[in-house]
């Protein structure tokens, strides 16, 4: 996974590797080296450093999205 600094240093920092919260991330962003995803079960937080890289502090939007499966055979 090639990211920006910005997300990188956010991954660093956020630890998840000692965490107790079992986020995995995801990568469904691998075109934009700004973006990752973190999710746990049916969330997911997407998290973008785009309009802030090169801002001082660092800024992130982030959105929280709820992942439904499809329903197969629905007439």
């Amino acid at each position: 996974m090639e990211k920006d600094k910005t997300i990188t240093n956010f991954l660093d920092r956020l630890n998840l590797k000692n965490s107790t919260f079992s986020l995995e991330v995801v990568d469904f962003w691998e075109s934009d080296n700004c973006a990752i995803g973190l999710k746990k079960e049916n969330k997911l937080i997407y998290i973008s450093t785009f309009n802030f890289f090169d801002k001082t502090p660092i800024k992130y939007d982030f959105d929280l999205e709820l992942i439904i499966p499809m329903l197969m055979n629905i007439k």
